[in-house]
């Protein structure tokens, strides 16, 4: 499968999901990385998912807190639609509870905390989650040692 987003390059894909790929992606100029959903444009067509997903585009530009994934770009090709966002180097929360299987009450409370501010905010506008889950609680890390070390009190959930 060959995927061309404008400004991009593809390193891998992360999943298949129902309406397309979602891809993990660097920026030429940066060397930044992101991920790409990349959605079919057959999809779009369809009048209920046309409203979703420009509702979901619409959502993502308008919000801006540090707990809430950002939006960096939408590209279009005759294909699809890739909406791409910021990526999360740490992965999700079902994952690191995979692997740790339990967590302190320290622990517990500062990821809440955050999760409810983002909560909070979203409320604040007006806005309703509807699939909050630990597999959507991303965790990211700006320092790669934190990362390596899976140093959760020191990544930011999304």
């Amino acid at each position: 499968m060959s995927v061309n987003i404008v400004g991009y390059q593809v390193i891998k894909v992360i999943s298949q999901g129902a309406f397309g790929y979602l891809y993990l992606i660097s920026n030429i100029e940066a060397s930044k990385k992101y991920l790409a959903n990349g959605i079919q444009k057959k999809y779009y067509s369809d009048p209920k998912m046309k409203k979703y997903i420009d509702n979901e585009i619409s959502i993502l530009k308008d919000v801006n807190h540090p707990n809430i994934i950002k939006l960096i770009d939408v590209k279009e090709t005759l294909k699809h639609i890739y909406i791409i966002t910021e990526y999360c180097n740490g992965g999700n929360l079902k994952e690191y509870l995979n692997k740790y299987k339990k967590l302190s009450e320290e622990v517990v409370q500062y990821i809440m905390k955050q999760v409810i501010e983002a909560m909070k905010y979203l409320h604040n506008k007006k806005i309703m989650h509807r699939n909050l889950k630990l597999n959507n609680i991303l965790i990211n890390y700006d320092d790669e040692n934190d990362r390596k070390n899976k140093n959760v009190m020191k990544g930011k959930k999304k």
